[in-house]
């Protein structure tokens, strides 16, 4: 059975939509070339959306959102939207309200926009710029999606919100922010549903666990390397990806310069290294698994190329890789 795929790149090359079968062979059925530079990538129902991020040297153009529609193994364009802001580079669906949020890295900005039944992008309504040194890496929601978490690298904060939304008005009410150490640069996360957070960090190279206290307030219960162990970190070690599997036991982390991902095994409570493994190329942007999680594929931007790893029990194994120029973002559709 073919599984469907999309991957991101930087390139001009669009986004390349492809098919994954049981022997591990990967076919490409198209490129969509209507933009560059698509960041991230997500989807809601049969709709995929990509933001772009304008890379001029100046940063001075905002960058923009597209939606397709996925039909009889085809892609079609719906519509585009400007992001509103510098450095948009990723983007989330609130599956519950219908609504697609955008974080612009650059101004340190969040923008929302509804998402209309035919899966067009509809109106912007909600906007927030935080401050002049926030760059914002990363927005996830809780398990129940009564609450969102917004990752500021440039401020080294997870800032939690709680949603209103009466179907026209939406607001975030900031709840709790927690300061991780200066220089660490949160960059992306992943939540349980027992409403813990898991923190990679870009400079630090480090895994953080996060919860609430008694208070409701949110504290820092665990952290620790997601480098090998015994390893010295070197200046262009930086953590980038985070996924975490569906029976929520393990968590995978890639690390670009030390070109590896490392897998935690989060079940007792703690968060144990049971795992680090070449990524078999350079610059491991983002991994993904397949629908079954039967395999981990890792977009490796710099060696044009994505690797594909078995997952054995939560153990990767190396098995082959397919070229792609400058891959981004990885998703299964």
């Amino acid at each position: 059975m073919k599984q469907f795929f999309c991957v991101g790149n930087y390139s001009e090359k669009g986004i390349n939509f492809l098919t994954f079968d049981i022997n591990m062979k990967v076919d490409e059925i198209c490129q969509l070339n209507d933009s560059n530079n698509n960041s991230y990538l997500c989807k809601l129902n049969n709709n995929l959306y990509s933001v772009v991020e304008i890379q001029e040297k100046d940063k001075t153009e905002n960058g923009y959102v597209n939606s397709y529609k996925i039909e009889n193994n085809k892609i079609i364009f719906i519509n585009r939207k400007t992001s509103y802001g510098k450095g948009a580079c990723f983007l989330n669906i609130d599956s519950l309200r219908n609504i697609l949020y955008i974080g612009n890295y650059v101004d340190g900005s969040v923008v929302a926009f509804k998402i209309e039944n035919d899966g067009r992008i509809g109106d912007k309504i909600y906007y927030k710029k935080l401050t002049d040194t926030s760059n914002i890496h990363c927005i996830k929601f809780s398990y129940d999606f009564k609450k969102i978490y917004i990752v500021d690298l440039g401020e080294d904060s997870i800032i939690e919100y709680s949603i209103f939304y009466d179907g026209k008005i939406l607001d975030l009410i900031e709840k709790n922010v927690l300061k991780l150490k200066n220089g660490s640069q949160p960059r992306h996360i992943v939540l349980d549903n027992k409403d813990n957070i898991y923190v990679v960090t870009e400079y630090s190279c480090e895994l953080y666990k996060i919860s609430h206290n008694q208070k409701e307030e949110l504290i820092i219960l665990e952290q620790k390397s997601i480098l090998p162990e015994n390893t010295v970190k070197k200046l262009n070690d930086t953590g980038c990806a985070i996924i975490i599997n569906s029976k929520m036991d393990k968590i995978y982390v890639s690390i670009r310069g030390n070109n590896s991902i490392s897998v935690f095994n989060i079940k007792n409570d703690k968060m144990e290294l049971i795992q680090n493994i070449s990524c078999y190329g350079d610059c491991p942007r983002d991994i993904c698994f397949d629908s079954k999680e039967e395999y981990l594929m890792c977009a490796n931007q710099n060696s044009n190329d994505i690797s594909i790893f078995k997952n054995e029990n939560g153990v990767l194994l190396y098995k082959s890789k397919y070229e792609v120029e400058s891959p981004s973002c990885i998703l299964f559709v």
